[in-house]
């Protein structure tokens, strides 16, 4: 009975770990009738009354729920509050900004190698799936994995630096997340197995 008491606490924490991975990267989205969209924090909420949310550039809004037509959340792509704003296509910090911002809504880590991480680090051990998290955060990404979403902007030096920087940012993250993930697993496994020896 106490391995089985383990199995669930193990099981547990490993749940918790994943699901509070997965929230941190959410924020709260109202959609309004009139088809204008709020994007947040939901500070505070009285059911079937009213709602505030703090949006992304630190506004805050007070609404009628006869107001809303929808709420979700939804991946985020916040950047920074104090991002400049959008300028002419010769302002420096406007595609800079801009490349960022993309690369955020477009990359999906292609090319991390966190499957692969994962694999050899379930499989094997941590200290293996290092070498697979390390190359796939390390290595330039490839411009046919990039998903970027305009040509045009693309030819611009400025714009493709920034979104080139911030893709190997999220292809770093997505690598380490993978190895730490895997690495829950690994240990989990052998608590599993060690207990039922």
């Amino acid at each position: 009975m106490n391995k089985y008491v383990k199995l669930f606490v193990l099981f547990a924490v490993m749940f918790v770990c994943c699901d509070v991975f997965a929230q941190n990267n959410l924020q709260d989205v109202v959609y309004r009738k009139d088809g204008s969209i709020l994007r947040g924090i939901i500070i505070e909420q009285v059911p079937n009354e009213s709602l505030k949310i703090q949006t992304t550039d630190g506004n805050v809004f007070v609404l009628q729920m006869s107001e809303i037509e929808k709420m979700s959340k939804e991946e985020s792509s916040i950047i920074n509050r104090n991002a400049p704003q959008m300028g002419s296509l010769d302002d420096v910090d406007s595609l800079c900004y801009m490349g960022k911002r993309d690369a955020q809504e477009n990359y999906t880590g292609k090319g991390s190698l966190s499957g692969v991480t994962t694999a050899v680090t379930i499989l094997t051990s941590p200290l293996i799936g290092l070498i697979p998290a390390a190359i796939g955060s390390s290595s330039d990404v490839n411009d046919s994995k990039l998903d970027y979403p305009s040509q045009t902007l693309w030819k611009n030096k400025d714009y493709r630096d920034c979104y080139r920087k911030e893709a190997t940012k999220i292809k770093s993250r997505k690598a380490w997340t993978a190895y730490g993930i895997s690495s829950a697993i690994w240990l989990g496994l052998i608590v599993i197995i060690s207990s039922a020896a």
